[in-house]
């Protein structure tokens, strides 16, 4: 028999040959070379014209015809959104999700669909689709994801109950239409109980269109679901208790409306919800609620959102909301809520927006709030609370929106408010803008403004007892001048008529300034060596301001300084070889500056020194070998520099290294093989340099090295046999100068962490596609302005991914929808999901196909 070879999405694949008739389009030799020998893909190239006709399929690439259109002019593997494997068509993605293409489809939904029986993924979502889903749909019994998003009518097809194999199944009506009031063709009926047999679902979403009836029993069997939305829909009834007890995977449910018209539930939550352990995120909005807010809720550890405003909900908040340490956003508005709010709600530390306004709230605001450091937007409006406001909340410092009208509260304002340098809204009634308006509160309102106390920091208010505390007068005098030269203005918010411990960026510790953290603020000016005076400080953290000029050389006589970071400002001249006297210093970053000279030698006399990071300045001459006197050193940094000469061999006495990062410099000369020595090592980077000679053996006895970049060098010869034994090793790259461009047969275990072929071999005998689903260390780590996720995925289907913090609480979700099979990157520039900069600290990255989790720990530094 007469076999054919044909190339398809980078597979290589040997069929028999197949006659096949002439008189199809698709059958011309070049939509489908040698057609007679596949008539299966001629079948799925004559349903998809079918279907590029009856929806008036139109592809656009930057305003013109995109040459990938659905054309026999083009090989159908080449179609956009088409996805070809093994001669049949396993993909059909249509959206407007292309990096410069339009996608437009008109009209209804075609049942040629059905043809295409090898799918496992259909995702058509465009608004100008319309019609019946066509129960032909019930044929593509291989469907794991299936999509369809538009102006559908009628009922949901009961057949589609026979795609067992489903893992994804959304089914969208067109929101515009609801939010405006209007009618229009959606979705009608019930759910069709016979959806409960797809028990492979791990995601369910319905929403937006006019489902009626309740939720039917069978949906409870769906034990895997992990995404249940139901909502904007004109569902009805009470919410089962059997959705909580049954489906114990939920990360997320929605059953809630985007405004008044949608489902409307009857009856309370079902105490049941607290058996939901995983559930990160409950909306119910807009739904008709009533009853009490079940205390259960504070079970759910894990949730990160919290939604059950406009309903008619009553009875007092539970306390033990306070539990829900993860939680960043609780919406209550709207409701019947009585009672006072409970205390318990401080414990919230990272939530961002809490949302009380338009109840019957009684008492005061309780002070606990103030504990809120990470709150972005307050809301208690048009209640009934009474009392002063706690000048507590002056110690919001992230705090955006403060409204606080229609309450019984009265004045005057507490100066502590005045220290909120990030507030835009501060509204309230009359009566609390009553004596004179603190200072950093000017910008908001007209009125006389409090007047600075003379000699501020022996008052009694900035610092208590000043006759009993010397020192810490003497810190607060030295940080007003310092308030004088960086920010005359005050727009460091340091005055007299707050305590010092609440100052922006500053922290006490046995009545003296420990800590002084000032990040991302627009001050100007130079650095003043007044800082020098500052004698019990333990961390000084000046990133990504406005600051010029010199480092000052005071800052060594900072004897107790344990952390030194400045970076990121546009700061010149030469690094003083007088911090080589801070004996104290474990952290020095000086990174991301315009720093010049030569490294002093004088930083190899920091022997409690863990981190140092010179990198991205315009640092020049040689690394000082005076380096290796620093025994405690785990991460050295010195890429994008002019550094140049030799590696000092030295460096191979930091036996505590686990990064060593000299990468985009003018270093030359060999590798030593002295870098051997550094066993702890996991990161080693000296690509584009202008290293010579042999990469050494030496380098093998690194069996903790993850990442290892020797690119664009001047190297020769080939890779060491010896490397075989670096098990560790994830990612190795050599390429761009005179090494081998293939692995020894003996080092093909580092196939998967160099991606080159083996000596001997071909590419094409190497599998383009992953084995397994890996989530890989993200470079750097840690990390300041961004970092590098890799990926990898061996089977297709929806994919998230997400940073949380080490409590659980969702801080950017980086990845949600649905992936083909392959090698992917993404980045995280280290900010929440609001663009606000994260603090430093640990994170989880965290992939989740339907397969598998995977997480791994990131590390933050400001």
């Amino acid at each position: 028999m007469r076999k054919q070879a044909l190339v398809l999405a980078g597979l290589i694949i040997v069929g028999p040959a197949t006659d096949v008739s002439a008189s199809s389009p698709c059958t011309n030799g070049i939509v489908i070379p040698e057609p007679e020998n596949h008539p299966a893909l001629v079948n799925d190239c004559e349903a998809l014209l079918a279907v590029r006709d009856q929806l008036n399929l139109q592809i656009t690439f930057n305003g013109r015809g995109a040459e990938d259109s659905w054309t026999v002019d083009n090989p159908v593997v080449e179609w956009l959104g088409v996805g070809v494997e093994e001669y049949r068509v396993r993909k059909l993605e249509l959206h407007s999700a292309y990096h410069n293409h339009k996608v437009t489809l008109q009209g209804h939904l075609p049942s040629e669909l059905g043809r295409l029986t090898a799918l496992t993924d259909l995702v058509l979502a465009h608004g100008q689709l319309e019609g019946e889903i066509p129960s032909e749909l019930a044929n593509l019994t291989n469907l794991r994801n299936l999509a369809l998003y538009g102006r559908l009518t009628g009922p949901v097809p009961a057949e589609l109950g026979e795609l067992t194999q489903l893992m994804y199944l959304g089914l969208g009506g067109d929101l515009t239409v609801k939010s405006n009031n209007l009618t229009g063709p959606l979705l009608t009926g019930p759910i069709p109980p016979e959806l409960g047999k797809l028990t492979q679902l791990v995601g369910l979403s319905i929403s937006g269109t006019n489902l009626t009836g309740q939720i039917p029993p069978s949906l409870f069997n769906l034990r895997q679901l992990e995404r249940l939305h139901l909502n904007d829909n004109s569902l009805t009834g009470p919410i089962p208790p059997e959705l909580f007890s049954n489906l114990r995977s939920l990360v997320e449910l929605n059953l809630g409306n985007w405004n008044e018209q949608g489902n409307s539930w009857t009856g309370p939550i079902p105490p049941e919800i607290g058996r939901l352990h995983q559930l990160g995120s409950l909306r119910i909005q807009n739904a008709g609620l009533t009853g009490s807010i079940p205390s259960e809720i504070g079970d759910l550890s894990n949730l990160g959102f919290l939604f059950l405003d406009h309903n008619e909900l009553s009875g007092p908040i539970p306390p033990e909301l306070g539990r829900l340490r993860g939680l960043s956003d609780l919406y209550l508005t709207g409701n019947q809520l009585s009672g006072p709010i409970p205390p318990e709600l401080g414990n919230l530390s990272g939530l961002k927006s809490l949302y009380l306004n338009d109840n019957q709230l009684t008492g005061s605001i309780p002070p606990e709030l103030g504990q809120l450091g990470e709150l972005w937007t307050l809301d208690l409006s048009n209640n009934s609370l009474t009392g002063r406001i706690p000048p507590e909340l002056g110690n919001l410092s992230n705090l955006g929106w403060l409204i606080l009208l229609e309450n019984d509260i009265i004045g005057p304002l507490p100066r502590e408010l005045g220290q909120l340098g990030n507030l835009r809204r501060l509204l309230l009634d009359p009566d609390v803008l009553v004596g004179c308006i603190p200072a950093g509160l000017s910008r908001l309102f007209d009125g006389p403004i409090c007047p600075e106390i003379a000699n501020p920091c022996e008052n009694g208010i900035a610092v208590d007892n000043p006759e009993d505390n010397p020192e810490l007068v003497g810190d607060c005098r030295t940080l007003l001048a310092l308030r004088e030269i960086l920010g005359g203005d005050y727009r460091l918010n340091w005055t007299g008529d707050k305590h010092i411990r609440w100052w922006e960026g500053v922290y006490l510790k046995d009545s003296q300034v420990e800590r002084l953290l000032l990040y991302d603020e627009p001050l100007n000016g130079v650095i003043p060596p007044e800082l020098g005076q500052l004698t019990a400080l333990r961390e000084l953290r000046i990133g990504m301001t406005r600051l010029t000029g010199i480092i000052p050389p005071e800052l060594g006589k900072l004897t107790t300084l344990e952390v030194l970071n400045i970076h990121e400002n546009p700061l010149a001249g030469p690094i003083p070889p007088e911090l080589g006297e801070a004996a104290s210093l474990k952290s020095l970053r000086l990174h991301s500056n315009n720093l010049t000279g030569q490294i002093p030698p004088e930083l190899g006399q920091l022997p409690e020194l863990v981190v140092l990071d010179l990198s991205s300045n315009h640092l020049t001459g040689p690394i000082p070998p005076e380096l290796d006197g620093i025994p405690n050193l785990r991460r050295l940094r010195l890429p994008s520099n002019s550094l140049t000469g030799p590696i000092p061999p030295e460096l191979g006495n930091l036996k505590s290294l686990v990064e060593l990062d000299l990468r985009s410099n003018r270093l030359a000369g060999p590798i030593p093989p002295e870098l051997g020595k550094m066993t702890n090592l996991r990161e080693l980077f000296l690509h584009d340099n202008e290293l010579t000679g042999s990469i050494p053996p030496e380098l093998a006895q690194l069996t903790n090295l993850e990442s290892l970049t020797l690119s664009r060098n001047r190297l020769m010869g080939s890779i060491p046999p010896e490397f075989a034994q670096l098990s560790n090793l994830t990612g190795f790259s050599f390429s761009g100068q005179g090494i081998d461009e293939c692995l020894p047969p003996e080092l093909a275990v580092l196939d998967a962490a160099v991606r080159v072929p083996i000596c001997g071999t071909s590419i094409e005998d190497i599998d383009g596609l992953p084995l397994v689903t890996d989530l890989a260390p993200n470079h750097p780590n840690p990390f300041n302005a961004g970092t590098r996720i890799t990926y990898s995925l061996a089977d297709g289907g929806p994919v998230r991914m997400a940073i949380y913090s080490v409590l659980g609480q969702r801080i950017r979700t980086l990845v949600d929808g649905v992936q083909s099979a392959g090698f992917y990157q993404v980045s995280w520039d280290g900010r929440d999901s609001r663009g606000q900069p994260s603090g430093s600290g640990n994170y989880l990255c965290r992939l989740t196909t339907s397969e598998e989790t995977i997480t791994r720990k990131l590390t933050l530094l400001r």
